[in-house]
């Protein structure tokens, strides 16, 4: 398509007309020429105020996005804005500005039957406002016919009218009063409009409030993959991760890095390591973690920590050798363990970065001590690591775990069905052969047993059922024919106490076991 051509009637002349002639061609003199108008606006204002009026006139018809229209679009945006940086200096009020007179006009072009010509005042108008500064108080009337002219727009038919309008009005916006007209058409916008243009629009220049945080987090599960990505990468530049809550954070970091897009996993990476861990948390893993909840979303804060290890990010925090059992916070320990994991996955040797089983156990030991159960299970998933082969290690690692099995007298250890599985399990690998689970099978029924017919302590009840729970454990995880008789002896025994029972934890537990002992 031609560039736009000057009409012989009203034709701007001199300057005017050769400035907007070769900003067409080239973004790199427009702030030249915007100074050299400024210059002739100085000797002559109102000729050169009609003149660039007549040259506007020009690209008002044209809707398609040709590179030289566009070009002049910029243009004109360059000059209001050297225009209003000069005014202002030489002390005019804004109402008296030659922006304001053309804002006017555009706004008067903005309700035009042409498409292109709403289209194209609507982009000026949206350009235009970005050119005042923050604390440029625009005319009440200005205000009153922009917010007027607007709002009938973005009710346009034509979505890109409805796109430029969104810019155009954004600045009128009022989060902080819950009534106001353009906040409540924006998020309304947002949260219906058919065209994703719109919606991108929205969230570019949505004030962050609740309610439209709200909206704004609805919009990453977006049909369109290009507005998920957007509204990632708001969330990612105007929200601090804390004015959402946890489980808000868990879900947008795992949808984001599960989406099918490459773009949004992309987006949502920038979040994580750039935003979040870099620039939020100051590259600090404590207050990284502080993000999520690790107990309650292990799986997807794993899912975190493992795309920042794989984004090669720094992390200072972790503890190294020579290593103490106070070295050992949750959030040291949860970390670690995905840098041991990462390796082993990249079948890389783990032994420089895992720490020696005596002061894994060592922490499991003050763990118990101090009735931590969060440190304790991540304590726990670390035994996993080693070779428990030793028998002295067998022992003393044994002789922990019984300890939270079985917790010294007056003191209560609420154990989750997670931890108690994790405890039984790294239990068996401490007694590999069937003669050491027997010798601790006798060794726990005299604990029972002792336990039971004392007034302190942990209940008969609780003692029973614990027992129950590591004999049936025990013959599980037992190959074929291992099991020795004496084993099924003491455990048939226990079981006939559990099922005579009157409490139904208990008898249900030994129904369990017995269950075990016929398979």
């Amino acid at each position: 398509m031609p560039r736009p051509t000057l009409k012989d009637k009203s034709e701007p002349r001199g300057v005017v007309r050769q400035a907007f002639q070769e900003a067409q061609a080239s973004l790199v003199v427009h702030k030249r020429l915007a100074r050299t108008l400024w210059q002739s606006f100085l000797e002559s204002r109102q000729s050169v105020e009609d003149d660039v009026m007549s040259c506007i006139k020009l690209i008002l018809p044209v809707f398609k996005r040709e590179p030289a229209v566009e070009r002049l679009v910029q243009f004109v945006v360059r000059l209001c804005t050297v225009f209003n940086q000069e005014q202002d200096a030489l002390g005019e009020e804004p109402m008296e500005w030659f922006t304001s007179s053309l804002t006017v006009f555009l706004l008067r072009c903005s309700c035009a039957d042409d498409k292109a010509v709403r289209f194209r005042s609507c982009q000026l108008v949206a350009g235009i406002m970005k050119t005042f500064t923050e604390d440029t108080e625009l005319d009440d009337s200005l205000w009153d016919k922009l917010q007027e002219m607007m709002m009938d727009r973005l009710d346009d038919v034509i979505p890109i009218v409805r796109a430029q309008a969104v810019n155009a009005i954004s600045r009128l916006q009022n989060p902080g009063d819950a009534d106001d007209e353009v906040t409540i058409k924006l998020l309304s916008l947002l949260y219906t409009d058919g065209s994703k243009e719109v919606r991108k629009a929205v969230l570019t220049v949505i004030a962050i409030t609740p309610s439209s945080l709200k909206i704004l987090l609805l919009r990453t599960r977006d049909e369109r993959d290009d507005v998920r990505r957007h509204a990632v990468t708001v969330l990612a530049w105007k929200v601090n991760p804390r004015q959402l809550s946890i489980e808000e954070r868990v879900q947008l970091v795992s949808r984001g890095l599960r989406d099918r897009s490459a773009q949004v996993r992309k987006a949502t990476g920038v979040m994580i390591v750039d935003k979040w861990y870099h620039e939020r948390c100051q590259s600090d893993i404590d207050l990284f973690l502080k993000l999520f909840d690790i107990e309650t979303f292990e799986k997807e804060t794993e899912t975190a920590v493992k795309f920042l290890l794989e984004a090669k990010a720094e992390l200072r925090q972790l503890p190294t050798s020579p290593f103490s059992p106070s070295d050992f916070s949750c959030s040291q320990l949860f970390i670690l363990k995905q840098v041991i994991l990462c390796a082993k996955e990249r079948e890389e040797d783990i032994d420089a970065c895992l720490p020696p089983i005596e002061s894994i156990r060592q922490a499991m030991a003050e763990a118990v001590t101090s009735a931590d159960m969060t440190r304790a299970s991540l304590l726990l998933s670390f035994l996993s690591f080693f070779d428990i082969s030793d028998r002295a290690t067998q022992v003393n690692v044994g002789n922990t775990i019984r300890a939270f099995l079985f917790p010294a007298e007056g003191k209560e250890i609420e154990l989750t069905e997670d931890i108690f599985s994790l405890l039984i399990s790294q239990f068996s690998r401490c007694l590999p052969s069937p003669d050491d689970k027997y010798k601790a099978v006798i060794e726990l029924k005299g604990e029972v047993e002792k336990r039971t017919n004392k007034e302190e302590g942990i209940s008969a009840i609780d003692a029973q059922s614990t027992f129950l729970s590591i004999v049936a454990a025990f013959l599980s995880s037992s190959l074929p024919g291992e099991e020795t008789a004496l084993v099924k002896d003491v455990a048939f025994e226990a079981v006939q106490t559990a099922v005579r029972s009157e409490n139904n934890l208990l008898r249900l537990e030994g129904v369990r076991t017995l269950g075990q002992l016929m398979l």
